[in-house]
């Protein structure tokens, strides 16, 4: 998954982006986790605290119930 932080400078400045990649490894499980959406989008205020939850999602597999 890539994350990508864009600063919306405004219309006379230069807007600044970075883009950081986050890696899930899924252990021990031949269904493969399903997103309940295929993208995500959030904005977010620069002075929110540190370590602050910015996006929670829900995901399920073909697995049955019990089994992990």
């Amino acid at each position: 998954m890539t994350v990508q932080a864009t600063d919306n400078a405004g219309a006379n400045a230069v807007n600044r982006y970075d883009t950081a990649n986050v890696i899930i490894n899924i252990l021990r499980n031949p269904n493969g986790p399903v997103f309940t959406a295929s993208t995500y989008n959030a904005t977010i205020s620069e002075y929110l605290p540190v370590q602050q939850s910015v996006i929670r999602t829900i995901a399920s597999d073909a697995d049955p119930a019990g089994v992990s």
